[in-house]
């Protein structure tokens, strides 16, 4: 490939149709990598909707053309099929935001769903300030054997902004015999800044259900410098059985308050007991890493009691009668993740639903504006649902409503004349009871009510605007038009015969 590269690409090919894309052009006689950003709108550079992708030697980059920023949502996404084989290979490549410092926000580097293998291996992830997004880098799978590889790679100056951030590295193991390998990666000033945040470097999760089956292993990294709510660096829940977190590196990580005990890690195992006690409980996670320094022993995490009561902190418990386990995963994901679900999995919401507007649900109704797809919102103040379901009827089923409901129209208003709003005017045949159209451009509003007025006010207007009439003009002899004869040259010799049928002086005299 060339130096630079524009161009967006879909992938759609089956297992036995690997596809590896290589970059590699040379400049000054040394090997560069390819960089690669698009010039049209498009939510990704690269989407994988099935099959296997091999990326090495490029560099992908967001870029802003006048105000908007490309690509719109991520660099690199794996699509949300749960059923299409795919595979993501990524190495030696490099994906930059538009800088830490910049008020020019990104959403995400890499959104990987439901794949059968990830490995990212000496690639950098680096100067991106996000909103939008809770990550960086995310990868979820509901698959079998999955495995998600993450290896000397670096996660520089990047930014969470965004309200419930978890981290620059996130993986979900949703799946069974699922494993999580990070090992000999650097992850430097990474944060979440937000007051619901989670962890400024890594967040590991895993389907408690699973958790017997599944493996976290966390080895040789370097942590420096991130920051996070609940932790600094390291932040895993749902523990697997099987995990292990050996000779990593932590130094100046923070998490927030004044209280900085677990600022470098923080790790929730969902088969703590109440028989155990805390000590038994500290010797057992030391036994299990390389840990040294204290180690804090919180036995009183909240479960999940209901879908009305779920939050991003609490705990789905597997042993609950009154509330499955699976039915509160499900419930669970609506809460702290609703943003990256379909409408099927997470019904739109009627009100503050981040999906709005963006394909998976309608927006939210403007007042004033209405769409005929748009949605009522359930809490607006100033907008009740009611206000606005009657402006869609107005907007789009008017002529089925009442003046009462819907006031008449001074334009294209179908009842007009029917009944509900009286007629719009005719242009010579104006009458007391029309009203004047003010959307027609031959016949002006200004024309109508002047020429409504001769009709429905002709007694206080002049001759110019109303000229004179034959016969029954309320202003004849009153200065503004002559008055009828009564007799020849009477009542003076200016008068004019009156045209009327029951003329004193008729018209034939």
């Amino acid at each position: 490939m060339d130096a630079t590269h524009f161009e967006y690409i879909n992938i759609s090919k089956t297992q036995s149709t690997p596809i590896s894309i290589t970059g590699g052009a040379t400049q000054d006689e040394k090997s560069i990598r390819t960089s690669w950003t698009i010039s049209a709108q498009s939510d990704n550079i690269i989407y994988l909707n099935n099959g296997e992708l091999t990326l090495h030697n490029l560099e992908f980059n967001y870029t802003k053309i006048s105000s908007t920023i490309l690509p719109a949502v991520c660099l690199i996404e794996a699509s949300e099929s749960r059923v299409y084989y795919k595979a993501l290979t990524v190495t030696s490549c490099v994906f930059n935001g538009l800088g830490l410092g910049s008020s020019d926000t990104v959403r995400t580097m890499i959104i990987a769903y439901y794949l059968d293998s990830l490995t990212l291996r000496d690639d950098i992830f680096q100067n991106a300030h996000i909103n939008g997004s809770r990550y960086a880098v995310y990868s979820v799978s509901n698959k079998t054997r999955t495995a998600f590889f993450v290896e000397r790679s670096q996660f520089l100056n990047i930014q969470i902004e965004t309200a419930t951030g978890q981290g620059a590295l996130v993986i979900t193991l949703a799946g069974t015999n699922q494993t999580a390998f990070i090992n000999q990666c650097n992850f430097t000033n990474c944060s979440c800044i937000s007051q619901d945040s989670i962890s400024g470097a890594i967040y590991l999760s895993s389907n408690i259900s699973s958790a017997s089956q599944n493996q976290y292993i966390v080895s040789n990294n370097i942590f420096i410098g991130n920051s996070g709510h609940e932790t600094g660096a390291l932040y895993a829940t749902g523990i697997p059985s099987r995990n292990s977190y050996i000779s990593n590196q932590f130094s100046d990580n923070k998490k927030s308050g004044s209280d900085q005990k677990g600022c470098d890690s923080s790790m929730l195992w969902p088969d703590y007991t109440e028989t155990q006690t805390i000590i038994e409980a500290r010797e057992r996670i030391s036994n299990a890493t390389d840990v040294e320094g204290y180690v804090n022993i919180n036995p009183t995490i909240e479960l999940c009691k209901s879908k009305e009561l779920i939050n991003s902190n609490c705990m789905c418990d597997p042993y609950s009668t009154a509330y499955s386990h699976e039915q509160c995963l499900n419930d669970k994901v609506c809460v702290v993740d609703i943003v990256n679900q379909n409408n099927t999995t997470c019904p739109c919401l009627s009100t503050g639903d981040p999906r709005a507007g963006k394909g998976q649900c309608p927006a939210y109704c403007v007042k004033g504006n209405v769409t005929t797809n748009c949605t009522c919102d359930s809490n607006i103040i100033n907008y009740t649902v009611q206000q606005c379901q009657q402006e869609k009827l107005c907007t789009f089923n008017l002529s089925n409503q009442t003046n009462a409901t819907c006031p008449c129209l001074n334009t294209s208003d179908p009842r007009a004349g029917k009944g509900q709003c009286p007629a719009y005017c005719v242009k010579g045949k104006v009458d007391s009871t029309c009203v004047c159209d003010t959307n027609l451009t031959d016949y002006t509003f200004q024309q109508c009510q002047t020429e409504k007025k001769c009709i429905t006010d002709l007694i206080n207007q002049n001759n110019l605007s109303c000229p004179c009439l034959s016969t029954g003009d309320p202003r004849a002899g009153k200065g503004q038009c002559p008055a009828y004869c009564t007799a020849k040259d009477k009542p003076t010799t200016d008068c004019v015969c009156d045209s009327g049928p029951n003329a004193s002086y008729p018209y034939s005299t």
